[in-house]
């Protein structure tokens, strides 16, 4: 395993590791679902299966695992593969508390007025986009979500916790 995987990747292949295990789950749990309601996880869980066996893959200290890092990262040199192992990790820890803030949010205040709030903070914040640029992209895309989910497939998007509280 050390040969494999050198040191400097373990808290990101244990994080992999972890995640997989998670998808590998929500796959599992789907699967008892009936069609319509299975479609998003076991979409979502293949793909996110995929980009976390590359992300392993790229991980690794082969001839292939380098040319998969060098491939999407641009660069092939050790030094900054070290610095990428770490701002990676770092970036891992921080996507994770992100998208926990977003799932607790969602829990309670629903998809619809969730989504454009965390698309715009994600954009704004971690994409360095302009607030036009952020604006204008969230609200196109949650158009394109509304009128899919609420009209062409009339299917209505979870609400929240405080909005059934609201209703009884």
């Amino acid at each position: 395993m050390e040969n494999l995987f050198p040191r400097r990747h373990r808290a990101s292949l244990v994080l992999d590791l972890l995640l997989l295990a998670f998808c590998v789950t929500i796959i599992a749990l789907s699967a008892g679902l009936d069609s319509r309601a299975k479609l998003f996880p076991v979409l979502v869980g293949w793909f996110t299966v995929a980009l976390i066996v590359i992300d392993i893959v790229a991980q690794s200290d082969t001839g292939f695992g380098r040319a998969v890092f060098t491939f999407f990262s641009g660069s092939a040199e050790a030094e900054d593969r070290e610095v990428e192992a770490r701002k990676e990790a770092r970036s891992i820890v921080h996507a994770i508390v992100w998208i926990s803030i977003f799932v607790v949010a969602v829990w309670l205040f629903g998809f619809l007025p969730v989504i454009p709030v965390y698309m715009f903070i994600s954009m704004r914040v971690f994409g360095n986009n302009s607030t036009l640029r952020s604006l204008i992209t969230t609200a196109v895309i949650m158009l394109i979500i509304w009128a899919f989910f609420e009209y062409a497939l009339d299917y209505t998007l979870y609400r929240g916790l405080v909005a059934e509280l609201i209703a009884d």
